[in-house]
């Protein structure tokens, strides 16, 4: 570890103990609790972004959304303390040790708790707008937390007359990297704006990411994601459901999915917002009702070892 990372430790009055190989993530106790300190290198613009990212995180208490602990900066980069999650992000997973997706146990565990996390932020105007597989972290017990907030918008609160506005309109470049797991109505850049159920279409795009081990339209240029969501293309769950009786697909055992989770993915991924269901409305769905016996991810991923 350099000096500028040491340096910060000592301010965030964190106790170093060892740097993940491979993903450069410091990793030390704050506290008695193990934390990760999170590094990045910013230009002006860059930094705005993060501060705004800061201001939206730091108010935020819910076991299922990133613990911010503390930030600093020094000289261009930002220090970012938050509490580690031992197993990495879902990615990390496919990357590591299941590269044709996670099966369904699994999947209900994260998918219940990531809505939990959805409808929290929600109530409280957030849009997050990068809901997907790298952002979302697994912990040995089974705990679930949702990261990823650079990206997110705070909708902002009008006059009397008006009341908490509910679309939004803005649109980052920095958002181009995500165009598979985007809304079509965030990506139309029309009047018509955006809102909170933006983030639910991605959640569709992301249980597709987790069942099959990479998300929908993956070898697509951007131009070709645009126009295959405006002219309404579903993506899907590969399974026996799904695919021709000679796929590929069909060889991995994980891949047989409950018509319940093939019917949440489609209701999420409903083209039209107007129909599209909330994330308070999903905790009602029957694939939540049903699968809701808690575990952990040492049971139901036993391939995945801690960082």
């Amino acid at each position: 570890m350099d000096e500028g990372m040491k340096k910060a430790a000592k301010i965030l009055n964190v106790h170093l103990t060892r740097n993940v190989e491979g993903l450069n993530l410091p990793i030390g106790k704050f506290k008695n609790e193990l934390v990760a300190i999170l590094r990045y290198s910013c230009d002006p613009c860059s930094s705005e972004r993060i501060r705004e990212e800061l201001d939206i995180l730091r108010p935020l208490d819910h076991k299922n959304v990133q613990k911010l602990i503390e930030s600093t900066t020094i000289n261009e980069d930002y220090f970012i303390c938050v509490l580690l999650m031992d197993l990495g992000s879902l990615k990390h997973a496919f990357l590591t040790a299941y590269p044709k997706g996670i099966p369904e146990a699994a999947i209900s565990l994260i998918v219940r708790q990531l809505i939990d996390a959805l409808a929290y932020i929600h109530d409280r105007q957030i849009i997050h707008r990068s809901v997907q597989c790298s952002h979302i972290l697994l912990g040995s017990s089974g705990l679930v937390r949702l990261a990823g907030f650079h990206h997110s918008v705070l909708l902002p609160k009008c006059n009397r007359w008006i009341g908490i506005e509910t679309q939004i309109h803005a649109f980052d470049e920095s958002l181009e990297d995500s165009f598979s797991w985007l809304a079509p109505e965030l990506l139309r850049q029309d009047i018509n704006g955006y809102s909170y159920n933006s983030d639910v279409y991605s959640l569709g795009i992301t249980i597709c990411e987790m069942g099959n081990g990479f998300p929908p339209f993956e070898e697509m240029e951007p131009l070709q994601i645009l126009y295959e969501k405006f002219r309404g293309s579903t993506p899907f769950l590969l399974d026996a459901q799904t695919c021709p009786a000679d796929s590929e697909a069909l060889k991995i055992p994980s891949h047989e999915f409950s018509g319940a989770l093939h019917d949440l993915v489609q209701k999420c991924l409903t083209s039209q917002p107007t129909t599209r269901p909330t994330s308070i409305q999903l905790l009602e769905h029957p694939f939540l009702r049903v699968n809701n016996t808690a575990k952990t991810f040492q049971e139901l991923l036993p391939a995945l070892k801690p960082l």
